[in-house]
């Protein structure tokens, strides 16, 4: 049914996925501590509005590559520049786009 596959994701350059890993991660950790920690607080209603803000950035990641080619021709490695299909992102963007926006209209 759905024909998607990781290899889109790994045609952007190294640095590119190392940042988004690092920022993606920092950015829940950001929401426990904010949260007043551990699991519980990345459930708070501020660890939960981080969280939010964090997939709503990863949306706007997702779709900016999908749509412009000036992106993606600086985050594009020319090597692996075969393997990209917007599709994907697309997929990460609505994904991460719903559940953005979950997290503020179902607190």
């Amino acid at each position: 049914m759905f024909d998607l596959d990781w290899k889109p994701y790994v045609s952007l350059k190294t640095p590119v996925i190392l940042a988004f890993v690092v920022l993606w991660n920092a950015g829940f950790l950001l929401a426990m501590h904010l949260g007043g920690g551990g699991v519980e607080g990345a459930l708070s209603p501020v660890g939960t509005k981080v969280s939010g803000v964090v997939c709503l950035a990863a949306a706007i990641f997702g779709l900016t590559v999908a749509r412009s080619e000036s992106v993606q021709a600086v985050l594009i490695a020319p090597t692996r520049a075969k393997n990209f299909r917007s599709k994907e992102f697309y997929f990460l963007a609505i994904v991460a786009g719903f559940i953005g926006i979950g997290s503020f209209v179902f607190p």
